[in-house]
Formats: C-alpha cells, structure tokens, sequence
C-alpha cells in the first residue's frame, strides 16, 4: 500500500488541470450590484466613467455561455442592465464596441435593440469605404474589430448554438420581416440556412458535417412541425441525432 500512494507534489507541480482548478476555486463569484447590473469588480464601486467603452466583464454573456436565460436568468437580466447603462451614457461611440452592443443585444435575444445597434455602427462608424471607424483627432483611423464583429453579432441574431441547442432565429428585428441566410456555421460542425416570413421562421437546412446529438429550438411563439432526413420524415424528439452528410429540413408552424 506504501509503494502505491500517491505523493502530495507542491502546487507549482500538480498537473496543469488541477492547477487550473485550484486557482477557480479562488475567483471572486459573480454579484449584482446596487444599480441590478452585472457587478464589475470585487466591490460595487460607483464608476468614475460610466460610458467607458470597455466591457470584459460582460464576456460570460459573450461570447461565453454562462449567461443564459435558462442556466443563470439572474445574472442574465443583471448584464442587460450593465449594457442598458453604459449605452445611456455614451458608451458605444466606436465601431468595435457597437459591434459588442450587437452581439449582447442578440445574446439577450432583444433583436430591435441590436438592429438599433447595428444601424449606429453603420451610420456613425463606418467609413464609405464600408470600413469600421476609430476617432482619431479630426479624422478617423480603420479599425478592422468592427467589421469582423458586425458580421459576427448579426450571425448571432440570426443562430446561436451555444447552449448545445441550434437556436433559428433568437433576436429577429421587426425591420427584417423577411429573409433568408444560407451557410452558417453552428457548433458541432453543421451549416445552417433558414428562412423567415413576415417575421416567422418557414423553413431551415441543416448539413451535418460530423455526427452528433442536437436539440433544436423554434423561434418564440413558433414549434418545429415537421423534420425530414434527405427527403422522409425523422421523428421528433427532445434531443436529435443528427448523422453527417445527411441533409435535415425543418419546416416551422
């Protein structure tokens, strides 16, 4: 028993997991502060900029997956209110932080808001070159994190994939009644097109590119009626498989 007990090794050679672990275990937990927004620091310190452009610690919202409605409503409406405020005061007047304010906006699936979002990123960050705005003096410099993340925030609010659910259509706005998107990639390799109609979904394909296990979601107020594998109707069910090279038709009622 002597010869195989395991010897206690100092902290700085444990293996990297546990080293990992040991240091989460010493974070600061999350708290909301007196406003009812996601608190920034250790302390609910009153902020001396509260339009600073800079919002790490809104990153559990996204492009993290902790904040959901589902899995921490709390601290989900919390981060709305922290983004709800430092817009109020200025705090998205650069292209790369409205492209933020677009991605939050469709995390909190609140797709007006960051249709409103993507309008002033459009309107008052982008040159006509199409290339995303920095101030600079009198001027401005191009600054590329606003056209990556634009593109990025709109991807968004069209298919999220991060609560291991594909998700059609999660922050639709009003002013785009009907559309279609083709190509987009959720996690778990799938690509993803759908379709919508006086602001309701009609159809998705989903093209499988590795085998696995999905739920899907419908948009609010809509139930997936139908879901066809290249052609004959699969079962539906809480979870799916979902086999790779195969295409998947969802039709929506």
């Amino acid at each position: 028993a002597d010869v195989l007990r395991q010897p206690v090794l100092p902290r700085h050679q444990q293996p990297l997991g546990g080293q990992v672990e040991a240091a989460r275990q010493r974070l600061v937990p999350y708290q909301v502060g007196k406003h009812g927004q996601l608190q920034e620091w250790s302390k609910d310190f009153d902020e001396p900029e509260p339009g600073h452009r800079h919002m790490s610690h809104m990153y559990p919202l996204y492009p993290g997956s902790e904040f959901t409605a589902r899995r921490m409503p709390r601290f989900w409406r919390a981060a709305r209110v922290s983004l709800e405020r430092r817009i109020a005061a200025g705090g998205a007047y650069t292209g790369w932080r409205r492209a933020w304010a677009i991605a939050f906006w469709a995390r909190l699936n609140d797709g007006d808001m960051a249709h409103e979002s993507l309008v002033m990123l459009m309107t008052k960050s982008t040159g006509p070159n199409l290339f995303d705005t920095h101030p600079a003096g009198k001027g401005w410099v191009f600054q590329i994190d606003g056209n990556f993340g634009a593109t990025a925030a709109i991807a968004e609010m069209l298919v999220q994939s991060h609560e291991d659910a594909i998700e059609f259509l999660p922050a639709l706005p009003k002013a785009w009644p009907d559309g279609h998107v083709k190509g987009l990639r959720a996690r778990g390799n799938l690509e993803v097109d759908v379709a919508w109609a006086r602001g309701r979904a009609t159809q998705a394909e989903l093209r499988p590119k590795l085998a696995g296990e999905f739920a899907l979601r419908a948009p609010k107020g809509q139930k997936i009626a139908r879901l066809t594998r290249n052609g004959r109707a699969v079962p539906l069910a809480a979870r799916l498989r979902l086999d790779a090279g195969s295409r998947y038709t969802v039709e929506f009622a």
